[in-house]
């Protein structure tokens, strides 16, 4: 779906907001980029989108700012001061939202991080949708992660776009901040299904079986998931010495 969004990536130099970028483009949506250390996006010039100076510069004709960045207080850092994202955005007029201007926070920050964010966009008007994401740096570059939205439910219609571009699937669970929740609970599950695998091996190797017999025993459980299956076997190749011949 074609977008007439223009978008201000900031951390477009970072694994997953680089390759953000990249398929924003490749989607044809414009893309303004920014990074603290500017020769990490510039490469992304080749694809086409205008690498910038500083985050005003890149939120500058932007109607999306998408902050990707390692924590809280490095996305309201690019957003505040003379050369924050929010230094370029016309200030607001009577008590509605700036128009067009939607800050996209695809960041993981937490809880107290997010809440700090949606204040911050309050305080300027700007809509606000927290959108954290599942999939690191393989699934970021093929497009396929898992977009975890929330935020004010008009928006879907503009931000669909941009999540097609960057993920194969959209989860919308609410208010915002209902998606770093979202994003936590995930990843409390996956800690604890990685957890468990550890000690099931742990358990196989006190039963003194072969690597080959554990894992052909270990797949045979058709209830076993394919996250399962995949952070066993990392795991298990990862403290294994190798097999005798």
């Amino acid at each position: 779906m074609a977008s007439k969004e223009t978008v201000a990536v900031l951390g477009a130099g970072g694994t997953m907001g680089f390759a953000m970028a990249r398929n924003l483009l490749r989607n044809g949506i414009s893309v303004r980029a920014w990074n603290r250390s500017r020769e990490r996006a510039e490469p992304l010039a080749k694809d086409g989108a205008q690498v910038c100076d500083t985050p005003a510069d890149a939120a500058e004709d932007a109607s999306v700012i998408l902050t990707m960045l390692a924590d809280a207080d490095a996305a309201l850092g690019v957003m505040t001061g003379e050369r924050g994202a929010l230094a370029a955005v016309p200030p607001a007029t009577g008590s509605g939202p700036v128009d067009g201007v939607i800050w996209l926070q695809m960041s993981t920050v937490g809880e107290a991080g997010t809440e700090r964010c949606a204040d911050l966009a309050g305080q300027h008007e700007i809509p606000f949708v927290d959108a954290p994401v599942l999939g690191t740096k393989q699934p970021a570059e093929q497009g396929k992660l898992v977009v975890l939205a929330s935020g004010p439910q008009t928006l879907k219609g503009r931000l669909e776009p941009i999540f097609s571009a960057v993920g194969q699937k959209t989860i919308w669970a609410g208010e915002a901040g209902a998606g770093t929740r979202l994003k936590l609970i995930t990843n409390n599950w996956l800690l604890a299904i990685a957890e468990g695998a550890a000690e099931s091996i742990a358990l196989a190797r006190a039963s003194a079986w072969t690597r080959t017999c554990s894992w052909r025993r270990w797949t045979a459980a058709r209830s076993t998931c394919r996250t399962c299956t995949s952070r066993a076997r990392r795991s298990w190749s990862a403290t294994s010495p190798p097999r005798s011949s």
